[in-house]
């Protein structure tokens, strides 16, 4: 769940990723939303040691879904953060969770188009809140 500066709160599909150094935001989601871009010039490198340069950040607060956890996050916005994750649809009806887990995306399984990436600082934050509730 990304709620935007703005007070409304939107459920994006975002991926946590341990060795991020910044958080990104699609471009078109950015666009969707009408989000205010604020200017910025950096370079980010990826895998391959391909570069992307970034003209443009918004500000926005996460929050989980109960709203328990909350931060403010400065997302970079890129035109692509990856390819539709997972790459193949799978069926999950088989799988039983434990009733104590509730799922971030409960439609994990389904082929989908990342909108935000949250940095390394993020993920940990994540899970120390975790372990302390």
């Amino acid at each position: 769940m990304l709620k935007i500066l703005l007070g409304k709160k939107v459920p994006l599909r975002v991926l946590a990723d341990s060795g991020s150094q910044v958080s990104l935001l699609r471009l078109s989601t950015a666009d969707f939303l009408n989000l205010r871009k604020l200017k910025t010039d950096m370079s980010v490198s990826g895998l391959g040691g391909s570069n992307v340069n970034i003209k443009s950040k918004i500000k926005g607060v996460i929050s989980n879904g109960s709203g328990s956890y909350k931060r403010v996050v400065d997302f970079h916005v890129v035109p692509k953060i990856s390819n539709m994750i997972p790459v193949n649809s799978f069926d999950i009806s088989h799988i039983v969770f434990p009733s104590n887990v509730h799922l971030a995306d409960p439609t994990f399984n389904t082929s989908n188009s990342i909108d935000a990436l949250l940095s390394a600082d993020i993920f940990f934050d994540i899970l120390k809140d975790v372990n302390t509730n």
